[in-house]
């Protein structure tokens, strides 16, 4: 890794800060519309960099008190520091379990996504069932939880 791994939260609260250019990683209006759910649903985002390069977004959405959504973007980039950003996110999860009262977190993979398969069971989730025709563009995806 060439830089510093670090990430920047923005929270409930904090929408007013948050720029399109600090989580926009993707194409089209991506960001935009991230940025638009964030505000709505007060999710949690980090922005992940190396120096002042953003290399990931990722957060939570509540379902329900103590449940959560998990998503992210990440850029190619994020391979340099993958050990700091696989710590990072099971801190992330630790500090959310033990300081907001999430019990559950949960992610969908496509069906196909053999490095997101491996993600999810590295953050020592459990494959909970296959969902058919889930997505937008009728996918099959995968759904994953870590119950504490």
């Amino acid at each position: 890794m060439k830089g510093k791994f670090h990430a920047r939260l923005y929270k409930p609260g904090d929408a007013a800060k948050v720029k399109v250019k600090d989580i926009f990683i993707g194409q089209g209006d991506l960001g935009a519309k991230i940025e638009a759910n964030y505000r709505a649903a007060g999710s949690y985002v980090y922005t992940c960099l190396i120096d002042d390069d953003p290399i990931a977004i990722l957060g939570w959405s509540f379902l329900f008190p103590g449940v959560v959504d998990l998503w992210s973007i990440t850029s190619d980039r994020v391979r340099e520091c993958g050990r700091s950003f696989y710590k990072f996110v099971m801190s992330l999860m630790k500090m959310g379990h033990e300081n907001i009262g999430i019990y559950r977190y949960q992610m969908t993979v496509r069906e196909g996504h053999q490095d997101l398969l491996r993600w999810a069971e590295g953050l020592k989730m459990k494959c909970e069932g296959f969902m058919e025709k889930f997505g937008p563009d009728k996918a099959n995806y995968f759904i994953f939880a870590r119950v504490y």
